[in-house]
């Protein structure tokens, strides 16, 4: 054990599988996990929906520091990890306090980090998260309290329990909190230790086995560990007595002869919700870490809190996973900081062992585990129309637009921005789809209640890959010049959104960019010049986190149905380093395929790269057809649609020439209802 933890601090890694959850919408106890009838497993709510914890230990980054090392100067790399972690499909994260961070004294709270604290929970409500919030960490003894060490084992326990009461405290109201484990890795001795000699031996740096008596004396060890479970578990439910409460164990906590932590797995049960464990299998030996598994299933669920590849192979550990499944309720791995296409990058062994346990994950991802199925329209001509005097109705009955769209099931729009659409050959003559008219339509659409996604084409006019014009301010410039108009456009208007509180939720860095954007500078295929490429997007995506690290970069490629183009194009992004969270793809019959082909290339896409996946460009006919294939992506890697400009008449579309609409838009509330009730 001690080599495996050993190993484990030196490589950066996770782990994370699951057969069934839900995607969640927090609504005050509805979303609040529970223990099933039977106890076999977990629930959401007051439903009989199965949630399996799948997801990531994040105690420290990929330089070894903790958490509450940088989580005060560095939000936005918390912000920017805990979004990555969703994105990769988790839907728990592990979390560890260290008691010292969070106590100045016996009865003094550090206020700043409880501060910190319900940052954490507010982050993880927007990310859809839940956490595992493992308290009482004391990892580096050089910043363990002198005063904490020098307590009796009465005074001690005492101190934990007003941790975790003021913990608990904080955390009552969130509904982001899965459990409260009450210690990583808790021990009760076989005999007397010194004064003050609490913690088990370093690995790696850390101390990660924790003693809760320095001397059992007469009373058997786990009668200790079930009274301190007792104690700490009723501190926490004087507050809070609606979130779980477990402890993870050592995998060497079984009552048999040999090495033993004192908890056994059914004496401290009664204490708790459920049971957590720590398994890294060994090569050639997964037939014990099945047994040492079924030994924690004593009647409650088990989750599996730490697992890795560390001392078998990545095909060894898929198996464990899939064996583990008649015992093991939950699967929880590691995340530190570093995404796949930066381990793609690295030229280590860790680097390249990590990468394939990602791989895994990604295989393993499944479909249930996804977020609400975005039901989205491109409206951008719906003003100019509206200007010009369409009426917009439904059923013989005058409606706003987004009224009509949220009736069936829409839940986000999306429109096209363009630099200076009033340019000599620019787009509109009156300043259509400029900044000045997309802050009004903004307005509308989050009054409504909908999403956006800002669809940015860097032109004065259509932008396509027939098309990728500079806009005219911009025709000198070229290299770092060209790079900072882009990002500051970007940026300035992500600024005057934001300051009228009408932030994007996905923001578009170019419009069918399977060719390039701003040419002839980058204009890739021609040019061969990638790098140039990535660093005008990489400009639009900095001019987009600077003002908000939590809006989602999407790149839209024109190859909806064009396996070997959209692969080489994306492994030349990947290449390059751009940070990305959604392929987006445009789907017309005319010039991308079959149907059978767009279902190929995104099945082959969304196993083959981390990043979510939507078609933001399609049209009637196909609207029952695409949505499905999207739906049914593996990995649940498909979230969206948006259907392009339905209210144009003159095409297919959902509304005719008077505004009025067709029989077309009626498949839609079967689809919201069908994948979710995603205009909820």
């Amino acid at each position: 054990m001690i080599r495996l933890r050993k190993l484990l601090v030196s490589l950066v890694c996770f782990a994370t599988f699951g057969t069934t959850t839900v995607g969640t919408t927090w609504a005050d106890d509805t979303a609040t996990i529970r223990v099933s009838s039977d106890h076999s497993g977990f629930i959401l709510g007051t439903s009989n929906k199965a949630f399996i914890p799948w997801g990531f230990n994040y105690d420290h980054d990929s330089s070894g520091r903790l958490l509450e090392d940088y989580w005060d100067k560095e939000w936005p790399k918390v912000e920017g990890d805990f979004h990555q972690m969703r994105l990769l499909g988790a839907n728990v994260v592990r979390i560890h306090l260290q008691l010292g961070r969070f106590l100045k004294s016996a009865d003094k709270p550090n206020e700043a980090n409880f501060a910190q604290l319900a940052k954490l929970l507010s982050l993880a409500e927007k990310e859809n998260l839940y956490l595992d919030l493992t308290g009482l960490a004391c990892y580096h003894k050089q910043d363990v309290p002198t005063w904490y060490d020098r307590l009796s084992e009465e005074d001690r326990w005492n101190v934990q329990a007003r941790f975790w009461e003021l913990v608990a405290k904080q955390c009552a109201p969130s509904p982001s909190i899965f459990c409260y484990d009450l210690m990583n890795e808790p021990v009760v001795p076989g005999g007397a230790r010194k004064s003050g000699d609490w913690l088990g031996p370093p690995f790696g740096g850390s101390c990660f086995v924790q003693f809760i008596s320095l001397d059992a004396k007469d009373r058997p060890r786990p009668a200790v560990a079930r009274q301190w479970c007792r104690k700490l578990a009723r501190a926490i439910r004087k507050v809070d007595a609606r979130h779980l409460v477990t402890v993870g164990l050592v995998p060497w906590s079984l009552d048999k002869p040999g090495l033993s932590s004192g908890f056994v797995p059914k004496e401290v049960a009664g204490e708790i919700d459920f049971l957590c464990v720590h398994v890294y299998p060994a090569a050639h030996k997964g037939d014990e870490a099945i047994q040492t598994l079924n030994g924690f299933a004593v009647g409650k669920p088990v989750v599996v809190e730490e697992m890795f590849p560390l001392a078998c192979s990545v095909q060894e550990l898929e198996q464990f996973i899939d064996r583990s499944k008649p015992a093991a309720s939950g699967w929880i791995g590691f995340y530190w900081g570093k995404t796949p296409e930066e381990y793609r990058q690295g030229k280590t062994l860790s680097d390249a062992i990590t990468l394939s346990w990602l791989e895994l994950f990604q295989r393993k991802r499944p479909t249930a585990i996804r977020m609400p199925f975005t039901l989205g329209a491109d409206i951008s001509w719906a003003q100019e129309q509206e200007d010009h005097g369409t009426k917009f109705s439904d059923h013989g009955k005058q409606k706003d637009i987004l009224e009509i769209f949220k009736d069936r099931g829409f839940r986000a729009v999306r429109l096209r921005l363009f630099n200076d659409p009033k340019a000599a050959h620019g787009y509109s003559r009156d300043g259509y789809c400029d900044l000045e008219h997309t802050l009004q339509m903004v307005k509308r659409i989050k009054l409504a209640g909908m999403q956006l996604m800002l669809d940015f084409h860097y032109s004065d006019n259509w932008a396509d890959p027939g098309h990728q014009i500079k806009p005219a301010a911009w025709t000198d410039l070229h290299g770092v010049e060209l790079e900072k108009a882009v990002h500051d456009f970007t940026r300035d208007t992500m600024l005057a959104l934001k300051k009228q509180n009408t932030s994007p939720d996905i923001v578009q860095i170019g419009n069918e960019i399977s060719n390039g954007f701003l040419w002839p500078d980058g204009q890739v295929w021609k040019s061969g010049r990638w790098d140039v490429f990535a660093g005008l997007i990489k400009a639009g995506v900095a001019g987009v986190k600077e003002v908000d690290p939590k809006v989602k970069i999407m790149l839209h490629l024109a190859w909806g149905g064009q396996n070997a183009q959209s692969r080489s194009f994306l492994d030349h992004a990947v290449a390059q380093g751009i940070q990305f969270d959604i392929l987006g793809q445009s789907y017309y019959r005319r010039w991308h395929g079959t149907l059978d082909e767009l279902k190929a290339n995104l099945t082959d896409l969304a196993g083959r790269y981390p990043q979510e996946i939507m078609v933001v460009e399609y049209s009637v006919p196909d609207v029952q057809q695409v949505n499905d294939i999207v739906h049914a992506l593996p990995g649940g890697k498909g979230v969206g649609t948006f259907i392009w400009e339905p209210t144009k008449w003159n095409g297919p579309a959902l509304f005719d020439g008077q505004g009025r609409t067709k029989p077309e838009i009626e498949a839609y509330p079967k689809m919201a209802k069908e994948f979710g009730d995603a205009g909820q």
